[in-house]
């Protein structure tokens, strides 16, 4: 009985490592679909922004008043039509769009301001950022996500210093070349609205984007939890930084990450919190932006340990089934032989028969065999009855003792 069970463990078994294997896979397509839809949204976000402001450089207005802003014979009667013309145009674009908080025109060819709608937010020396050249060199120009060195709104609509900060340039053309370079400060805050689009399947996702500095660009799916662990003052983005607490270094995601592929890993490991977790990471392709994307290893496994449980409570469950079948039916098989045994011991002591009637009834193997000891000890009691008598018979006409002799005695 033990032996036929060794099919039934190796089969349960197969099929729990099977299904592990199963859901192991689903995690990791889960994960890699979360980190590659989330860098997709973000791209198609970049795009989004970044077309807008190119289809803003060819209105024909603000192609003609910024060329008479740059003309060096303009009258001040004619700058301030200009500008005022300008501003009404511009403002309209604000108000459409409501991620776009400043205007800038500048000179492609000295960097020299000559028309903003907000506060300067980036070096009074344009020429200098990398984004401004390369909207000279006929390009789009998108600067990192940094901290604004003025005061400038922030998510809470305050005026503030270190605001995150995204600029974007594009050239103006005019008849004949570039003509200026308009440069645009979004609102970095829109990333987390993008982010919020991602659908989750999981209760402690956390999705977020951090640089090629491992510095946070979007906020985390648990920013009042970072906040009382003294990792944040004011806010996740541009101040938190992807290292473990523990050891301050960078999180093996980080770590690990490719700027090619994504990478997807599932072996526990502690996040910024020091909770393990599994993740997945996916570059954002445009910039040195990596998409993350990370679930507690309690629950990105619990399917599996859900799975495994199950299975042994079922494989446990047939053993005991099996046993207590195998001790009833050993104990009806074993108890009639155990009985019989000692009757027969009794017989060849005592001479005398006493086997259990519920024995005799039995119609199996055992109640036939305890029917024949029966009839055999019946049959030698009877022959034993009759030497007697004749023992004593002879004993009487001999007037001699004589001992007899049981047949079946030992």
């Amino acid at each position: 009985m033990v032996l036929s069970l060794v099919p039934l463990i190796l089969i349960s078994v197969h099929q729990i490592y099977s299904e592990t294997i199963h859901e192991t896979e689903l995690l990791e397509r889960s994960l890699e679909t979360i980190s590659n839809n989330g860098a997709e949204i973000i791209e198609l976000w970049l795009e989004q922004k970044i077309s807008v402001i190119e289809s803003l450089t060819t209105n024909p207005v603000l192609i003609s008043d910024t060329k008479t802003l740059l003309d060096p014979d303009i009258d001040d009667h004619e700058a301030f039509e200009s500008r005022f013309k300008m501003e009404g145009s511009l403002a309209s674009s604000l108000y459409h769009y409501d991620w776009i908080q400043e205007f800038f025109l500048s000179n492609p060819h000295t960097g020299e301001l000559v028309f903003r709608t907000g506060i300067l937010s980036f070096s009074d020396d344009p020429k200098m950022e990398q984004h401004f050249q390369d909207a000279v060199n006929n390009k789009v120009g998108m600067s990192s996500i940094h901290s604004s060195t003025t005061p400038i709104k922030n998510e809470y609509g305050q005026y503030d210093i270190g605001v995150p900060t995204l600029l974007i340039s594009v050239p103006i053309h005019g008849e004949i070349g570039i003509v200026a370079i308009l440069t645009v400060r979004v609102d970095a805050f829109e990333i987390n609205h993008a982010i919020e689009s991602l659908h989750l399947d999981y209760i402690t996702a956390n999705t977020y984007i951090v640089n090629s500095d491992g510095y946070f660009l979007s906020s985390s799916s648990f920013p009042e939890t970072i906040l009382e662990m003294g990792l944040i003052k004011k806010r996740v983005e541009l101040e938190l930084l992807l290292r473990e607490p523990d050891t301050n270094q960078f999180t093996k995601i980080f770590q690990e990450k490719n700027p090619n592929e994504t990478i997807v890993i599932l072996e526990g490991y502690d996040d910024f919190r020091g909770i393990s977790v599994v993740g997945s990471i996916t570059p954002v392709h445009g910039t040195d932006w990596s998409f993350i994307a990370e679930v507690s290893e309690k629950e990105g496994f619990q399917e599996i340990v859900l799975l495994e449980f199950i299975s042994v409570a079922i494989i446990v469950g047939i053993l005991l089934i099996i046993g207590i079948i195998s001790i009833i039916f050993s104990s009806k098989l074993v108890y009639p032989i155990k009985s019989l045994t000692k009757t027969v011991k009794e017989i060849s002591q005592t001479h005398k028969l006493n086997i259990e009637p519920k024995i005799l009834e039995s119609n199996d193997e055992v109640g036939v065999l305890a029917k024949t000891i029966a009839t055999q000890v019946e049959e030698l009691q009877s022959v034993d009855k009759q030497k007697d008598e004749f023992v004593a018979m002879m004993s009487h006409e001999l007037k001699t003792p004589i001992t007899p002799i049981k047949i079946y005695s030992s």
